[in-house]
């Protein structure tokens, strides 16, 4: 059976939840949500209770960034791999040098040097971003 993946609904409205080490060397994340201000946050959303989603092998979760969500540990000998998209308006500046908040937090440290831009929509309307790439449609 595919692994167990949970989301806690509404606590994308929490705001940010701190990251703590994970000192388990059957880890495969070093870094995971706070257990007490996950159990703050759920508070917050009116003790919802963990929603299980069950995704067959090529389906994703699409949600809030902000929203808690975890899973089992993969046992499978098939990979399984997390995406980031972000958007965000054309006139915005997207400055490749500020750290992520993980990096700070001594976490995962990310390398946007060479990341490009999709223009999902128009064109890019900021003179000082980098590596613009058009999404093409056809």
């Amino acid at each position: 059976s595919p692994p167990l993946r949970q989301v806690l609904p509404r606590t994308h409205k929490a705001g940010p939840v701190t990251h703590v080490a994970r000192d388990d060397d059957d880890a495969c994340i070093r870094y995971i949500a706070d257990p007490a201000r996950v159990a703050a946050a759920t508070r917050g959303a009116g003790g919802a209770a963990p929603v299980t989603l069950e995704l067959d092998a090529g389906m994703l979760s699409l949600h809030d960034p902000m929203l808690l969500h975890g899973s089992e540990r993969n046992r499978s000998a098939r990979r399984r791999a997390g995406v980031a998209l972000t958007y965000m308006p054309a006139e915005c500046h997207f400055n490749r040098h500020v750290p992520t908040a993980g990096a700070v937090e001594g976490g995962i440290k990310l390398d946007f040097s060479t990341r490009p831009l999709l223009v999902v929509e128009g064109g890019n309307q900021h003179p000082k971003n980098a590596l613009v790439r058009s999404v093409v449609r056809g």
